[in-house]
């Protein structure tokens, strides 16, 4: 039989953001409490930011020097969805989704443009999917580009 894989066995966390829907009680709170004993600067996303705060409190005396910290989120509002990301965004920017310079004619472009000048312009297709070119710049973090 192997041996089970437990929270001893998770990696270093430093230098990562970790968001943590329902950190404030069961499963949520374990996870948010192992990954900031681990390094991770962890985000208490809950509906209840009053027990989120308790929760950052006993997360911070489990784990001396860790960053927690509550952010107010209803998964069951769309309103609260979006406002909770745009703070997540402007507080923890992502350096690879860091928006840009667009130059006249870009790769963004979705149709072809005859109006484009300028040295070096040219006619734009649309540009394959996935593209970080043409992901809006509130679009979230996807994985590392492979080289």
């Amino acid at each position: 039989m192997t041996a089970r894989w437990t929270s001893d066995d998770v990696p270093g966390q430093h230098g990562r953001v970790a968001v943590v829907t329902g950190a404030n009680t069961g499963l949520g709170f374990e996870i948010a409490r192992v990954l900031a004993a681990r390094g991770a600067s962890v985000v208490l996303a809950v509906r209840d930011t009053d027990k989120g705060k308790q929760a950052a409190a006993r997360i911070a005396g489990a784990a001396p020097g860790a960053t927690v910290t509550v952010q107010p989120l209803d998964l069951a509002s769309l309103e609260s969805v979006r406002a909770a990301a745009a703070e997540l965004r402007a507080r923890h920017p992502c350096p690879r989704c860091a928006p840009r310079p667009t130059p006249a004619c870009s790769a963004a472009s979705t149709t072809a443009r005859a109006d484009c000048s300028g040295p070096g312009a040219t006619r734009n297709w649309p540009a394959p999917a996935g593209n970080p070119a043409t992901r809006p710049s509130s679009a979230a973090c996807g994985p590392s580009p492979k080289s």
